[in-house]
């Protein structure tokens, strides 16, 4: 299997940093790049990311949703404006805290959007999870 490679966007850096052990836990040798400030992980995705499947596959993005100054929505939705070369860029799923329900189904609805994973997380639901990916990768 190819090096995975992740982009954390959570404005708790200790969630971040457990989530970034629990993957490479899981996955061994992987890349993450971590960003507090969605804007900032939102201009690295608007600036970095474009073929990136060529050696690798896309990259995975766990994205919060409450978050202050710019949620989790309100960058999904920039991220909508993207080009549509850099919107299949990615393999998206929302990790939250989140209990509304009403969270949850926006998350399933949501076109670039694969799957909602709940905190606290484990490995072997980052296992399960990330494993159904259909990766868009050269290998296809």
């Amino acid at each position: 299997m190819k090096k995975l490679n992740f982009l954390l966007i959570d404005d708790d850096p200790l969630s971040n940093r457990i989530c970034q052990t629990l993957l490479q836990s899981a996955f061994g040798e992987v890349e993450i790049k971590t960003f507090t400030e969605p804007e900032k992980g939102l201009d690295y995705i608007a600036r970095s990311y474009v073929n990136t499947a060529i050696n690798d596959h896309e990259p995975i993005l766990l994205l919060d949703i409450n978050m202050p100054r710019m949620n989790g929505w309100e960058l999904l939705e920039e991220y909508d404006k993207l080009e549509k070369e850099r919107q299949r860029a990615f393999n998206i799923f929302i990790l939250s805290s989140s209990v509304d329900q009403h969270d949850i189904v926006r998350a399933k609805e949501n076109k670039h959007v694969i799957d909602f994973i709940s905190k606290p997380v484990t490995r072997q639901i980052l296992i399960d999870t990330i494993s159904r990916v259909n990766f868009r990768s050269a290998e296809n």
